[in-house]
Parts: structure tokens; C-alpha cells; sequence
């Protein structure tokens, strides 16, 4: 431990940080650490709040607070919203994000409509049941190549696995799998397990690999 000045060890090591946040041309941060008492008298012209749609409003004020004058917020009110519990505080609008209130007051915005994760088949649906049909499918999942094996279809000589012919595949890009059987039960720890979709799960796992191979 070191002390400087006599001062105590709380307020040195306190004061290391900040002269390390001073020096710092970008700093990384949670909305409530921006509260930390290290980023007291450090100044940001410039904030950038990720994933704004799934804060309350109050925790975005907090690095706010730190003179910025240039605010980028990027997020999709039409995800996850925030985690509230209370359905009290719910019921008075507590969950809307700032992000989601600016939008709602009519402030112009930047929509990011291409999505380079979902295959074409996948994102059909929150693209016209979300967005009005404006979610554009990037080029690369668009390609024949972004699919595995396990869905563009595949060959093996080992006719005693499980695998696909040439021209169809063993899985789509998305499926539902109705397990009639199973059922969930109460463990010694509160917590819940289904037997049934384990056993499906590490069936279909195994699928995968051989299909990787």
C-alpha cells in the first residue's frame, strides 16, 4: 500500500485512478459506475450509451452528468426492454428508456437496417412483424456458404449416422421440435429440469458434431 502525503489509502488509491482516467482517451464504463467517485472531476464532451433501449431513464442521466455535450444513444426499443420487477413502478412508465421517450416525442433518428446475423428465413419474421417489413438481409447471410453443413445439406459415406443427403438437409435454419413426453420437475433447489429435453439436446448435439466433422 502506498500513501501519499500522509493522505489515507481510500483517497490515494482514489486519486491513482483518476490521474489513469485523466490520461485516457476513451473511457468504458456501466451507467452507474459512471458515478464512481474516481470520474468525479473528469469531464466527457462526448457519451456513448449502448444498448439505451434496455436502461431505466434515471441511469442514463448519470453519465450525463459529466458535461457531455454530444450524446449517442444506440439501442432497439423493439428488443428486450429493462429488467423491472415492480409492477408498481411499471405502471407509472419507470421502464421506458430515455432513448424510447426521445422517439416517441417525435425526435429524428437513425435506423441500422441491415442485419448481418440472421439468415433470410429467420429474420422475415420480426422484420415484418416489427418493422414494417425495412429490415434488409446483409449480403453475407444471404450467401449459400453463411449456412453449415448441418443445413446446406451434406454427404457421408457412414450410412449408420445420422446425416443428409446431398440435396436436403437434416435441419433448417430454425425449427420446433414437440417433445410430448417430457415434463418439468421441481429439483431439491428450487430450480426446474426437464429430463426429456436434455436427452433431446445431447441426441441432437451429437447430430452436430458428425455433421462438423
Amino acid at each position: 500500500q502506498v500513501y501519499i502525503n500522509g493522505g489515507s489509502y481510500a483517497n490515494n488509491n482514489q486519486l491513482i485512478e483518476s490521474s489513469i482516467i485523466d490520461e485516457a482517451a476513451l473511457v468504458f464504463t456501466t451507467l452507474n459506475s459512471a458515478g464512481h467517485l474516481s470520474l468525479e472531476n473528469t469531464t466527457f464532451r462526448v457519451v456513448v450509451i449502448d444498448e439505451a433501449a434496455q436502461c431505466v431513464e434515471p441511469s442514463v442521466l448519470i453519465p450525463l452528468r459529466r458535461g457531455c455535450t454530444h450524446c449517442i444513444m444506440v439501442g432497439d426499443q423493439k428488443q428486450l426492454p429493462s429488467t423491472i420487477f415492480s409492477q408498481k413502478v411499471k405502471a407509472a412508465g419507470y421502464d421506458r428508456p430515455l432513448f424510447e421517450r426521445l422517439i416517441t416525442a417525435g425526435n429524428p433518428y437513425t435506423m441500422l437496417n441491415t442485419q448481418y446475423r440472421m439468415h433470410p428465413s429467420i429474420s422475415a419474421f420480426p422484420s415484418k412483424q416489427f418493422y414494417y417489413g425495412g429490415l434488409v438481409d446483409g449480403p453475407n447471410v444471404a450467401s449459400a456458404s453463411y449456412l453449415p453443413p448441418y443445413l446446406r445439406g451434406t454427404q457421408k459415406e457412414d450410412s449408420s449416422t445420422i446425416t443428409a443427403s446431398a440435396s436436403s438437409a437434416i435441419l433448417q435454419s430454425f425449427m420446433f421440435f414437440n417433445l410430448i413426453t417430457s415434463k418439468e420437475e421441481q429439483t431439491n433447489s428450487q430450480s426446474r429440469v426437464n429430463l426429456g429435453e436434455i436427452a433431446f439436446c445431447l441426441s441432437l448435439l451429437k447430430v452436430l458434431v458428425i455433421e462438423a466433422k
